[in-house]
């Protein structure tokens, strides 16, 4: 299965997203300490989670899913 411009674009400003929290919580840890920590920790685990889905997507059972389905179809169609 071909990957669209889409998908590689949404994957990649999703990794983008948690690189810049990451640095966000590294280089600001008082940001814990404003009322803000609590919505901030629900974008983080948002964020967390899409990641999550994107690594496994690329790398896990997604991506040998979609070479097998595609090693399938190369073999039915010689």
């Amino acid at each position: 299965m071909k990957l669209t411009v889409g998908q590689i674009v949404v994957a990649a400003l999703v990794v983008i997203a948690v690189g810049a929290m990451v640095f966000l919580f590294v280089n600001n840890p008082e940001v814990f300490e404003t009322q803000a920590k609590e919505p901030l920790m629900l974008i983080a685990g948002a964020l967390i989670a899409g990641f999550t889905t994107v690594i496994n997507w690329f790398f896990g059972s997604s991506k040998g899913s979609s070479d097998k389905s595609a090693m399938l179809y190369k073999a039915m169609n010689k």
